[in-house]
């Protein structure tokens, strides 16, 4: 594959709308980029402007799983996007919008496709969740995540293989491998898989120790039926009757502290992000030419998720995060995120609990890194973006005894899971999931 960055008025089969309301695509398919106008009482900045993908289409995130050799695995592809700054990443089976499986592209239909439809006999859906993308990118996109059992599978092609759960894990641990797409589908899969009894409670017992024993514990913790009456359903509840946001689209002229030139829709101040434009040429996806915008970052994000033993059990600090793309209100998120527009990093006004996390990544003894790794965005939609992906683990002492502000809840893993299993979690908080090794 070759990516080469272009103007945006030499993107073949994309314009600009009358005025320079938004940039699509010719056939009115895939996606636009538009302006949004945000007002939010959640962070430090009462109001911005910025681009955002507006992409109304439901995606299909899927993964088919099987015995083989006696073990399970899941079928992974490798597959190369534009945006990906090593080309080629584990991706999940199957990776398609409904533009790439209706064929609006013109070209060929993805594979397997049809073992992720409704009506495909011989196989057995373990996994069929709404998921939302992020919401600082996306208005209001949510992905089919899916992950789909089936028997007697020939032989895959050269662009796929069969993972266990546990290679997988070990590929999280590694910067730009894992999209995605498959960590995504990969939050999804329960603690124990698809064949054990369960996590019983200590059942990181004396074999594991430490902070994989924790894990175990936590998972387990609770980890019953939950109800919308259970506390973590409840804090979300709460957060979203609190908090206020709401977002207009604007032209993307209309846009303050924003600038269009001819290869560039980028922020005065050089700050966040801009959107540009590639040429790609692929000798192995289902249309070997075509342009495209992409969203590309100004710097390298941080992600943080706190932990620590609260109460005897391990539990994790996460936020009610509200972002302009979340139409329906906060959503989980990991206890720090940078990088973002609304959102200040290098002031008095930074975000709460952002100073632990650099603190522990510096010198000294504060804090324990159980997790550290570069991780890449979606390269059919981001250009060569990767988010520093962290977990930190304090020691109780090192916490003050007063409740975290409102907006922040310490949960089990057991709860936080609960949670994503109905959609409430961000993009970025499952890509920490994860990295969580259950196996």
């Amino acid at each position: 594959m070759s990516v080469e960055r272009i103007g945006f008025a030499e993107a073949t089969g994309w314009k600009f709308a009358e005025g320079s309301a938004r940039f699509e695509h010719a056939t009115g398919r895939f996606f636009t980029i538009e302006g949004l106008r945000v007002w939010s009482d959640a962070g430090t900045v009462p109001s911005w402007d910025q681009p955002i993908i507006l992409q109304p289409e439901v995606g299909t995130l899927g993964i088919l799983t099987s015995m083989v050799d006696g073990e399970r695995r899941f079928l992974m592809q490798a597959k190369a996007e534009p945006g990906n700054i090593n080309q080629y990443q584990v991706s999940p089976t199957l990776q398609a919008t409904r533009s790439n499986y209706t064929r609006a592209h013109g070209g060929a239909e993805p594979e397997y496709l049809d073992f992720f439809a409704a009506d495909k006999d011989g196989v057995c859906v373990r996994v069929d969740q709404l998921q939302p993308e992020q919401g600082a990118r996306f208005l209001g996109k949510r992905n089919r995540n899916m992950v789909v059992e089936v028997d007697g599978l020939p032989q895959p092609g050269p662009l796929f293989r069969w993972f266990t759960l546990r290679e997988l894990k070990a590929l999280m641990r590694l910067d730009n491998i894992l999209n995605m797409d498959a960590r995504s589908v990969l939050a999804c899969i329960p603690p124990n898989g698809f064949d054990g009894a369960g996590l019983a409670s200590g059942s990181g017992g004396e074999c594991l120790g430490g902070f994989r024993a924790a894990l175990f514990d936590s998972a387990a913790h609770g980890s019953g039926q939950t109800t919308e009456a259970d506390p973590p359903f409840m804090w979300l509840a709460a957060a979203r009757a609190r908090r206020s946001l709401t977002a207009d689209r604007i032209p993307l002229t209309a846009m303050r502290d924003w600038e269009l030139t001819p290869s560039e829709i980028r922020h005065v101040q050089r700050r966040h992000f801009s959107v540009v434009a590639v040429r790609v040429e692929a000798g192995n996806r289902e249309v070997q030419r075509w342009a495209q915008p992409l969203v590309s970052p100004v710097e390298t994000g941080l992600v943080g998720l706190v932990c620590a033993v609260r109460g005897e059990v391990l539990r994790f600090l996460v936020r009610a995060t509200s972002e302009p793309g979340n139409t329906d209100g906060p959503l989980a998120g990991p206890t720090v995120m940078t990088g973002e527009p609304g959102r200040r990093t290098r002031d008095a006004l930074a975000p709460p609990f952002l100073g632990v996390v650099l603190r522990a990544l510096g010198p000294g003894k504060f804090g324990r890194v159980r997790y550290d790794t570069l991780q890449s965005e979606e390269g059919g939609r981001f250009f060569r973006m990767q988010t520093r992906y962290v977990i930190i683990e304090m020691d109780e002492h090192e916490w003050e005894p007063d409740d975290p502000p409102r907006d922040f809840a310490w949960f089990t893993l057991a709860e936080i899971l609960a949670l994503n299993q109905r959609g409430y979690c961000t993009i970025e908080l499952r890509t920490l999931l994860a990295s969580l090794d259950l196996t």
